[in-house]
């Protein structure tokens, strides 16, 4: 099948001297509380004041898992810390990821985790070598965590359900952390003493600001982009946004609407940077080439090729292999035409698949 695209361990962290220890969850039905999730028995606090200013030595814009790992850390390194966070809720995203299971993290080891991310993969080498898969796994599980392995060295909460992972890192900011939930941040700036966070109702001061607000793919669970425009209002540089791991949209959709809801497995997904049309299936790759695969570049114009699951949808494809190579595909797309061709057989030739089927069709 072929289609034109488009897009609609390392060292442990060094401790800390001071600080809180983690101790109540603040759970609700949703597994966090909303705003203010506690305050530190017997810490100097400034009460909290609707419409005026106060001060607080870090405050953490954003409550998904980033921010509430960085504020919990903070915290357990002695800061006061506020927690900032649009919604209503802690954690949206995460509760929807994995199909609401929670990929968590991968066993594969650091090298190979880094080759997974291309070229980028160098600037995580020094925080993964601080704090990566074992480190993670650890501060789960001291907060109540279990978890399990799967195929492809996915790792998930043993219970199947991401509200656990959320309730883990409640547990992990413990009363040490304020939280404030429906307090979308409307200004960033600097001051004399520090920086300054404009709320819609309130403004806080503070000597350190962490910027966790995510991306811009999911507007629904509070990544909406507000971040961008923040950190691109303090002076710093922002790299134009281009959509990735998404699925892609063909433009023989009437193809792909009939076939919506088919899983394929074992088959090999390859793009080329030209038309359909001029695709000859002797330029399949017989391994995976491209972004991300260590020592396999591909030759043009064949841009990366993914042996795999994926789908069929009303649109178009989606499933792993789609969303691994969906960015190869929207940067080509960028300068001109892109294709995909679906090998359903690749282990076997062009001679044994014809033989295959003479068989299938003299039997049946």
């Amino acid at each position: 099948m072929r289609s034109g695209s488009h897009y609609s361990p390392a060292a442990r962290r060094r401790p800390c001297q001071t600080g809180p220890q983690a101790s109540s969850s603040h759970e609700g039905a949703d597994g966090m509380k909303g705003a203010n999730a506690g305050r530190a028995a017997g810490r100097d606090r400034p009460p909290s004041s609707s419409g005026g200013s106060q001060r607080r030595r870090v405050i953490v814009i954003g409550g998904g898992p980033a921010g509430m790992m960085a504020a919990g850390r903070a915290a357990e390194c002695g800061a006061r810390v506020l927690l900032l966070e649009r919604t209503a809720h802690l954690g949206n995203k995460l509760l929807i990821t994995g199909k609401s299971r929670c990929n968590l993290t991968n066993s594969a080891e650091l090298e190979a985790f880094l080759l997974a991310f291309g070229a980028n993969g160098k600037f995580l080498q020094g925080p993964f070598h601080r704090f990566f898969r074992d480190e993670l796994l650890q501060l789960l599980g001291r907060f109540g965590l279990e978890t399990k392995t799967e195929r492809g060295g996915r790792i998930f909460p043993a219970s199947d359900d991401a509200r656990d992972v959320l309730r883990a890192l409640g547990r992990y900011m413990g009363d040490a952390v304020e939280v404030r939930t429906e307090a979308r941040v409307r200004a960033l700036t600097m001051t004399g003493r520090g920086l300054r966070v404009l709320c819609e109702k309130d403004a806080y001061e503070a000597e350190a600001v962490i910027l966790a607000t995510g991306g811009a793919s999911y507007p629904d669970t509070g990544s909406t982009g507000d971040g961008y425009e923040l950190a691109q209002a303090l002076g710093h540089t922002i790299v134009p946004l281009r959509p990735a791991l998404v699925p892609l949209r063909v433009k023989e959709v009437e193809l792909a609407r009939r076939m919506q809801g088919l899983s394929l497995r074992n088959v090999r997904l390859t793009a080329f940077s030209c038309p359909a049309d001029e695709i000859n299936p002797e330029w399949t790759p017989a391994r995976d080439c491209g972004r991300g695969i260590a020592g396999k570049r591909p030759k043009a114009p064949v841009i990366e090729s993914r042996l795999g699951e994926m789908m069929m949808t009303h649109f178009g494809i989606g499933g792993p292999i789609t969303l691994l190579l969906s960015l190869a595909v929207v940067d080509v797309l960028s300068r001109g035409p892109a294709s995909v061709s679906i090998d359903l057989k690749p282990a076997l030739s062009p001679e044994q698949l014809h033989q295959r089927l003479q068989r299938d069709f003299r039997e049946h």
